[in-house]
């Protein structure tokens, strides 16, 4: 799974020429350093080491931060450019945001699914022996 975002940014910005040339070049560049990251490679849980999960999870963590640093900068742009933007460029940038608010999600969903997967693999999962999580409720 690679979802990329990197320069569609600048390229939606730049579609519209209400604005000056200079403050659309300007806009562009600023824009594109809210760039956002590929997500970590996920591993087969079936295979995978307690090391690799370790070095995963610090991959994941970097990769949140550097998506929640990457939505508010666009935000931060978002709000400094105001005036400067027309009503597609502002659509553009909500766009770009909530494709990373999505994009987000889903690799955190699936980062969560692969270490419940891990976890089972590496204690033998038993669907008899599970506990009954409605006692803990």
């Amino acid at each position: 799974m690679k979802i990329v975002l990197r320069c569609a940014c600048c390229a939606l910005l730049l579609m519209t020429t209400s604005v000056s040339s200079a403050s659309k070049d300007e806009l562009a560049a600023e824009i594109s350093n809210c760039a956002f990251t590929d997500p970590p490679m996920f591993l087969d849980p079936t295979s995978t080491s307690q090391e690799e999960m370790a070095q995963l999870a610090d991959h994941m963590q970097g990769y949140v931060q550097h998506m929640q640093g990457a939505l508010t900068c666009l935000t931060d742009k978002e709000t400094r450019f105001r005036d400067q933007m027309n009503k597609e460029q502002r659509l553009a940038v909500a766009a770009i945001y909530n494709n990373g608010v999505e994009q987000l999600n889903y690799v955190v969903e699936e980062y969560n699914r692969l270490v419940r997967a891990f976890n089972r693999e590496s204690r033998g999962y038993d669907p008899l022996t599970r506990p009954n999580l409605r006692e803990h409720r």
